[in-house]
């Protein structure tokens, strides 16, 4: 039973399905307001939530690219049905983990009350009420602390001209070099991305990559393939010698990473952007979207460098018709990141896996990525940025510590520390998900994804790769301790 009214009415789990399935023009019956309790209005009870949790991004400013004009309680009447479903549902906000698992700076996920306010609203009739009751909410400050970053950002980076994606394929990656001419180590300590064109990118990666006269020579190479701006970069910058320095996708927001903290970029390295541009849904035009860069002065480097990880991605193949969500168990794959980890008792070892569709049958894939820290300071996790495509439906990240058993490792029981879990991803909203406190790494331990896929409807099975129509499983944890 789950409730989400604040006159106590449960809405039974059918009920929130029948909340869910409502389209356009449709109005589930609900229940009505109890004897004697006032009614929810548009202007008492609902705007404030609309104004304090929806407007930020539906005011045509922000990451959407269509207007809704959530102070116009003719529209909000109108498009009831799909915004309750939508609140229901959870997929409005678009906040992708799920609560238990972990706790979250500016958490936008909506509270049982606030849904509650929709969907009495819904039920009792669309009640506007009097204009008069409405008071302006106090919004909350970020969490996140972009207000520590300057007005100006140390510098923007960009392509030297537009680009229009190539339209006759489903995905196109393209790199843009950019030299930011610095005669000093600086470090990375924000970051936020101008989009230009919302319908067709789909997501940024900044990577770094040293400025010695042999990458340079190479990134020459690359831009010379063909005459339009930059080169053709499916998967990575292509220069094998790259690190990461900022990742963005719709959902992203302005990024101050936590105080005392920055990832270091190398005397004389140059940037390269890559950009993924995804024609499958219809989005058309050039591009020319650019992302701002804050940085220490030079002269007050942080007390904690640290590092942006790719984590995931081992071989799997998802066979097509499973729908990975009811699946009861999922076949495991391991890798070891160093020389001293062991293996695991359970699982396929990467280095024997010789059919990657011997990982996935079922439409669930378990990797561990096997690891033990030397250094002398702790490892700790700031964030979290979860990454799947088009069948994906659940992902979840834990750090599990190990265990010696005889030549093997084994996970301690119930000692798993829970990074992220969601039921509900969604391809279009992508984010970090900033952790209150940072997670310490145990010294001798796992990083685990569990990846759940539906290929139900898909005609051919779905593997491992950089398209769109194929599958990752993969997170982006921002640490401090690595280095």
């Amino acid at each position: 039973m789950v409730e989400f009214s604040r006159r106590s009415v449960a809405l039974s789990a059918s009920a929130l399905m029948a909340l869910c399935a409502c389209g356009e023009g449709e109005q589930t019956p609900g229940e009505v307001a109890e004897e004697g309790v006032e009614s929810v209005t548009f202007h008492r009870d609902l705007r404030p939530v609309l104004e304090a949790r929806c407007n930020g991004c539906h005011d045509g400013s922000g990451i959407t690219p269509d207007a809704l004009d959530f102070r116009d309680p003719v529209q909000v009447q109108a498009l009831a049905p799909v915004i309750t479903a939508a609140v229901v549902g959870r997929t409005m906000p678009p906040w992708q983990a799920s609560g238990g698992c972990n706790e979250y700076k500016d958490d936008l996920s909506l509270s049982a009350s606030e849904i509650a306010t929709f969907v009495d609203w819904e039920a009792e009739g669309l009640k506007l009420g009097d204009p008069a009751d409405f008071v302006m909410p106090d919004l909350r400050p970020s969490e996140l602390g972009a207000e520590r970053l300057p007005s100006e950002p140390t510098l923007t980076i960009r392509s030297a001209s537009p680009y229009t994606p190539d339209k006759s394929r489903p995905d196109d990656f393209r790199c843009f070099a950019v030299d930011p001419g610095f005669e000093a180590d600086r470090f990375l300590q924000g970051f936020e991305v101008e989009v230009d064109n919302v319908s067709v990118l789909h997501h940024i990666v900044v990577f770094a990559v040293p400025g010695d006269e042999e990458t340079g020579q190479l990134l020459a190479e690359l831009e010379a393939e063909d005459e339009t701006p930059g080169y053709s970069c499916f998967g990575d910058s292509r220069t094998n010698v790259e690190t990461l320095a900022a990742v963005w996708a719709p959902g992203g927001e302005k990024t101050a990473f936590p105080p005392g903290t920055g990832l270091r970029i190398s005397k004389g390295a140059r940037f390269v952007m890559q950009m993924h541009y995804n024609l499958s849904q219809g989005g058309d035009g050039q591009d020319n979207s650019g992302i701002k860069l804050w940085f220490a002065p030079e002269d007050s480097p942080p007390a904690r460098e640290a590092e942006m990880v790719f984590i995931g991605n081992l071989p799997f193949e998802i066979p097509s018709g499973v729908n990975g969500g009811t699946s009861q168990s999922c076949e495991g794959v391991y890798a070891l990141l160093d020389d001293t980890s062991m293996p695991l008792t359970e699982g396929i070892n990467e280095e024997n896996l010789e059919d990657p569709s011997e990982i996935g049958s079922g439409g669930c894939v378990q990797q561990d990525f096997l690891y033990t820290l030397t250094g002398a300071e702790p490892v700790e996790a700031h964030a979290v940025f979860p990454h799947m495509h088009l069948k994906g439906t659940h992902i979840r990240a834990e750090f599990v510590p190990l265990e010696i058993d005889g030549e093997h490792s084994r996970p301690a029981p119930g000692a798993e520390v829970c990074l992220l879990d969601t039921d509900r991803w969604d391809f279009d909203w992508q984010r970090f998900y900033w952790f209150q406190q940072p997670v310490k790494a145990p010294v001798r331990g796992s990083v685990r994804l569990t990846c759940r896929y539906d290929t139900r409807g898909a005609s051919e099975a779905v593997s491992l790769g950089e398209g769109s129509g194929d599958e990752m499983c993969l997170v982006l944890l921002f640490l401090t301790g690595t280095r």
